[in-house]
C-alpha cells in the first residue's frame, strides 16, 4: 500500500487535472499459466484514479472468474494499483474530439481467491497471491475537451507467484480423472497475457 500513500501525497502537493475512471472487460485468451489449460480468465474491470498531466495513478478491480463456476465460493478477483503514462499524442490532440494516443503502464496487486483443479484441491495454495504487471495500450476516438472520454485497447503482461504443479489435474466434481487436463505452469512463476477493452471517462 506504499504506492497508494505516494499517490495521495503527490495529489496533495500538486494541482491534479482531476478524477478519471475507466470500465470494461479483461480477458486472457492466450498463454495464461494462472489457470488450468482448458480455461481463460474473463470478466469485468473497473479502475478509478487521479490524473496529473500525462500520468494517472489508479486503484483497479477485476472479477477474473466471472464465467467459471469451479472457483472458490467468492470467485477470483484482482485488486491492485497502476501507474499509467501517455507517451504519444497525435498532432491534433489539444483541439480534437477524435484524438489518438499511446500509453504505457505498470503496477502491482493481489489476486484474491482460488481455482478448483481437483475435486477437493484449490490453487494457488494460499490467497491472496501477489502479482506485478506491465502493459501498453492505444486510445482512440478520445474527446479531449472539456473531458477526456474515449476507448482504450490494452495489452497486459502479468507475473505472479504460483505453486509447482506437474501432475494431471481434474476439473470435475465427480471424483474421477477422466478427461483431466495438465496445468500450464511447471514452476513457481505464473505468467499471463491479458487483453483489455475499456471506456475512459473524466479527465
Amino acid at each position: 500500500m506504499k504506492l497508494a500513500v505516494l499517490l495521495v501525497g503527490l495529489s496533495s502537493v500538486a494541482h491534479a487535472d482531476g478524477v478519471t475512471a475507466r470500465f470494461g472487460m479483461t480477458a486472457s485468451p492466450y498463454a495464461d499459466e494462472s489457470v488450468p489449460s482448458d480455461f481463460h480468465e474473463v470478466g469485468p474491470m473497473i479502475a478509478v484514479g487521479d490524473r496529473l498531466g500525462p500520468f494517472v495513478g489508479e486503484v483497479e478491480w477485476a472479477f477474473l472468474s466471472m464465467f467459471d463456476p469451479l472457483a472458490s465460493t467468492s470467485g477470483v478477483h484482482r485488486l491492485g494499483l497502476t501507474l499509467r503514462a501517455d507517451v504519444w499524442h497525435d498532432p491534433s490532440w489539444n483541439e480534437s474530439t477524435h484524438a489518438k494516443a499511446f500509453y504505457v503502464e505498470g503496477g502491482a496487486g493481489e489476486r484474491i481467491g482460488q481455482w478448483l483443479v481437483r475435486p477437493t484441491e484449490m490453487v494457488p495454495t494460499t490467497s491472496p497471491q501477489p502479482e506485478a504487471h506491465i502493459g501498453v495500450g492505444f486510445e482512440m476516438d478520445n474527446e479531449t475537451h472539456p473531458h477526456r472520454n474515449g476507448w482504450q485497447l490494452g495489452l497486459r503482461f502479468a507475473v505472479s507467484h504460483g505453486d509447482r504443479l506437474d501432475e494431471v489435474a481434474c476439473r470435475s466434481t465427480t471424483g474421477t480423472c477422466a478427461g483431466g487436463v495438465r496445468l500450464a505452469t511447471t514452476s513457481a512463476t505464473e505468467r499471463a497475457f491479458f487483453v483489455e477493452w475499456m471506456y475512459v471517462i473524466g479527465h
